[in-house]
């Protein structure tokens, strides 16, 4: 197996240049008048199509200064073929991370059998991850069953309590969708599939505006679709939840498969993503502080 060197895997850059300037809210989900800076979270891009996850821990794990949080030293943690949100929550526990696995099935959902994505290894899987939801608890795992209310996961990035790890079907995340009438030209969006054999090349410098940051967003989609959401297959993703911006309704978050540090989705985009099925609409929620209901 070939992996990239350490010092390799961590793009470390100027991510508090990455936040952009908060401006009030007109959605009362946004209503936050003043809130700390964003978490000095660097982006970690991942190396191969499965370890997404293992990026978006390692990320977690450097944001709150765990040991052992280098990408490769996670490889050996556990199986390249099959990694699930509550091998994630256990990977950071053992690490010494207060972590909340917040999902709405206590187990391998059954009805993802017919899904390509999880079909060859869902049997299997399925003993294991009931297995360590049993020791969730003894292990220093919490976990919170239920929907949980988008204005609730906003609040939560926002009050930079915790770094917010999220489950997402990557389609969806980057599917291009107007804003109020306006739809971004074609010519304008590039499609850069991510590369996950080579080293991470130096990142181009962050968006300077929120405008310019869905462009930015746009055109470094992963995957684009177009037609109906119904048609396309789901493809599970992690990506880490960095901050809420104001009146543009805008989530900036740190995608371990794009080399830009900082890039941008709408909150409608990210919830249709997140509340996809074959989510479970998991959250890892990693303590910095007390977090009430959330915690673990």
């Amino acid at each position: 197996m070939h992996l990239c060197a350490a010092e390799s895997e961590v793009a470390s850059v100027g991510v508090e240049a990455c936040a952009l300037e908060t401006s009030h809210a007109r959605d009362s989900v946004l209503d936050v008048a003043h809130h700390p800076p964003p978490l000095p979270i660097p982006l970690v891009r991942q190396n191969y199509e499965w370890d997404c996850g293992l990026a978006c821990a390692s990320m977690a794990l450097q944001a709150l200064s765990l040991p052992d949080s280098c990408l490769r030293s996670l490889y050996a943690a556990c199986s390249p073929t099959s990694l699930w949100s509550i091998d994630l929550a256990h990977l950071l526990a053992a690490r010494g991370a207060r972590v909340t696995l917040s999902t709405l099935t206590l187990g391998a959902n059954a009805a993802y059998a017919a899904q390509p994505f999880y079909s060859a290894d869902l049997a299997a899987d399925a003993r294991r991850v009931a297995r360590l939801f049993r020791k969730a608890a003894s292990c220093g795992v919490g976990i919170r069953q239920g929907a949980r209310a988008l204005g609730d996961v906003v609040e939560l990035v926002r009050s930079r309590r915790a770094v917010v790890v999220a489950l997402v079907d990557q389609a969806l995340l980057w599917m291009l969708e107007g804003k109020e009438g306006e739809q971004e030209d074609a010519s304008d969006v590039l499609s850069e599939p991510a590369r996950f054999d080579a080293a991470p090349s130096a990142p181009t410098p962050p968006c300077a505006s929120a405008r310019s940051a869905l462009r930015c967003s746009a055109r470094l989609q992963e995957r684009r679709c177009s037609g109906s959401t119904k048609e396309h297959e789901y493809r599970g993703h992690y990506v880490v939840l960095v901050d809420v911006q104001g009146e543009s309704q805008t989530l900036q978050i740190r995608d371990p498969a794009q080399e830009e540090p900082c890039v941008f989705v709408s909150l409608q985009s990210f919830e249709r993503a997140w509340r996809a099925f074959g989510t479970d609409e998991d959250l890892l929620i990693v303590q910095r502080h007390e977090i009430g209901e959330w915690g673990a």
